[in-house]
């Protein structure tokens, strides 16, 4: 039968496993959007079909004061356009993403899908001679990897928010396993010494004995 100290071994470690894997999922996801965040540049997009892929929604926002907003995520047939004029590789179908920001804490879910989104992206781009400001991050064969609607500076900075989730998951997840390791580590030193220090002791203290019992013969 397993005793209950191996039991409790087997139980910890499970629970740091997953608490390891989450704080890694947190950051991982962070550098993965820091990373295209760090290669957007500005551009001109253009829709050249209607059709789409309808892909997620997420919605995301900064504690207590800071903005909120949706991003939907379609795939569509782009064309993109550098700042040179210079147009961009792109593959059949293309992730743009549309950001909505909310005034309030309450999302509008009714308007935060591809349906609605892609014409409107598709009226602006009418209504702006046939193209629509945008961002876009290359990926290592110079392929458009994603774009976004809007101009860089007008995109949420979400790799910030994302900062903020995995810091304050890894503070109050891996900060007291650390702060109990170090517990651990502390009270293992003070075990030590104070066994070193016992058995200095009782060395003396059978030295002493010794030594009395040989003045004792003499």
């Amino acid at each position: 039968m397993v005793s209950t100290k191996v039991l409790g071994g087997v139980v910890l470690a499970a629970v740091f496993a997953g608490v390891l894997l989450v704080n890694s999922f947190f950051w991982r996801r962070y550098f993965q959007v820091s990373s295209v965040r760090d290669r957007l540049v500005d551009g001109t997009c253009k829709l050249t079909s209607t059709d789409f892929q309808s892909g997620l929604s997420s919605n995301w926002a900064f504690p207590i004061t800071g903005p909120s907003w949706t991003s939907v995520h379609c795939y569509v047939h782009l064309e993109v356009e550098g700042s040179d004029g210079k147009q961009v590789s792109t593959a059949d179908t293309t992730q743009l993403a549309v950001t909505m920001r909310h005034d309030g804490i309450v999302f509008n879910i009714m308007d935060t899908t591809c349906r609605n989104q892609v014409p409107k992206t598709l009226q602006t781009q009418k209504d702006d001679g046939g193209h629509f400001y945008c961002a876009y991050a290359t990926g290592p064969t110079g392929r458009v990897e994603k774009a976004y609607v809007g101009k860089k500076d007008s995109v949420p900075h979400l790799p910030k928010l994302l900062l903020m989730k995995a810091c304050g998951l890894s503070f109050w997840t891996l900060g007291p396993i650390l702060l109990m390791l170090l517990c651990f580590i502390k009270n293992t030193i003070k075990g030590a010494e104070a066994r070193t220090l016992g058995e200095a002791c009782d060395a003396y203290a059978k030295l002493e004995a010794e030594e009395r019992a040989n003045h004792i013969d003499e």
